[in-house]
C-alpha cells in the first residue's frame, strides 16, 4: 500500500503562485485525487484569468491606438505657406504708392491698360445748347472734367468713361451727373461710349454737380482701374468758383 504524501508548505506556495510549474509535482505517487484535483484547477484557473487580463490590455491598446489615429486623422495637415511670386508682390508695392501718391492737374499718369491726363476743369449752371440742356440746382453747380485718355493696349476698346468719383473735404463721395452727362452727349460735346483705339489719345468730359459750398472745397478725383479691380488713382482739384470763373472770361474780353 502506497503511503499517502502531504503537501509541504514550499510547494503549496509554489503551487498557490507558479502553478505552472509546480502543479505538476503532484502527479506523483502518493498525493490524492483531492490535492490533484485542487492543483490543477487552480492551475487551469489561473490561466483563465491571466488570458483574460492579457486580452482586456490588448484591447484597451488597440482602442487606444485607433483614437491617437482617428485624432491625428482629424486635425487639418499643416501645408506652408507658398512664397508669393515677386511679379506679384512688385505690382502690390506700385499699386500701394500709386494710390498713396496725388497726381496734379496736367499730370499723366497709367492706370491698368490706360493713361489718363486731367486738361482742365470748369464750373457752369448750364450744360448744353440751345435745343437741349440742364441746369443746376438752386444751390448747385456742374463741376466738369476734361481729361484725356489713351488706349495703351494691344486692340481696340470700347469704354465707359464716366466711372470717376469726385470726394470733397468731408470725405463726401460723388458721382458723374445722370443729367449733366446726357446734356453733353445730346450737345454733341460727349459720347456716352468711348471707342479708343490703341495708341490714340481721345479728350473728353465728365460732369458732376455739386453743392455751392464743396465747388469750392479741397476736391479730390478718383479714377478707378477699369475693370474687376479695386486700384485706383488720386488727383487734386482745383477749387473754381462761379465768380472765378467771370472774371476769366472779363479777363479774356480785354484782351481781345
Amino acid at each position: 500500500m502506497t503511503e499517502k504524501r502531504k503537501v509541504s508548505l514550499g510547494l503549496g506556495v509554489g503551487i498557490v503562485f507558479i502553478p505552472l510549474v509546480f502543479a505538476w509535482f503532484t502527479l506523483r505517487k502518493g498525493y490524492s485525487k483531492v490535492v490533484k484535483g485542487l492543483a490543477f484547477g487552480w492551475l487551469v484557473l489561473s490561466l483563465i484569468i491571466t488570458s483574460a487580463g492579457a486580452g482586456g490590455s490588448g484591447t484597451k491598446q488597440r482602442e487606444t491606438g485607433i483614437n491617437s489615429e482617428g485624432s491625428s486623422l482629424s486635425r487639418p495637415p499643416i501645408v506652408p505657406s507658398k512664397p508669393k511670386p515677386k511679379k506679384e508682390k512688385k505690382e502690390k508695392k506700385v499699386a500701394k504708392k500709386r494710390a498713396e501718391k496725388i497726381y496734379s492737374i496736367g499730370e499723366r499718369f497709367k492706370l491698368g491698360g490706360f493713361a489718363y491726363r486731367i486738361l482742365d476743369v470748369t464750373v457752369t449752371r448750364y450744360i448744353g445748347n440751345r435745343f437741349y440742356g440742364e441746369r443746376a440746382g438752386e444751390n448747385g453747380v456742374f463741376y466738369v472734367i476734361h481729361f484725356e485718355i489713351e488706349n495703351l493696349q494691344g486692340a481696340t476698346d470700347t469704354v465707359i468713361t464716366d466711372d470717376f468719383k469726385i470726394i470733397d473735404a468731408r470725405f463726401i463721395e460723388y458721382s458723374p451727373s445722370s443729367a449733366a452727362t446726357t446734356a453733353l452727349a445730346m450737345s454733341g460735346k460727349k459720347d456716352m461710349f468711348t471707342q479708343l483705339q490703341p495708341g490714340i489719345r481721345k479728350k473728353s468730359m465728365t460732369a458732376f454737380e455739386l453743392p455751392l459750398i464743396s465747388a469750392v472745397a479741397d476736391l479730390k478725383l478718383i479714377v478707378p482701374r477699369k475693370g474687376f479691380s479695386i486700384q485706383k488713382v488720386k488727383v487734386q482739384l482745383p477749387s473754381v468758383s462761379l465768380e472765378q470763373k467771370k472774371k476769366k472770361r472779363k479777363k479774356r474780353g480785354r484782351k481781345k
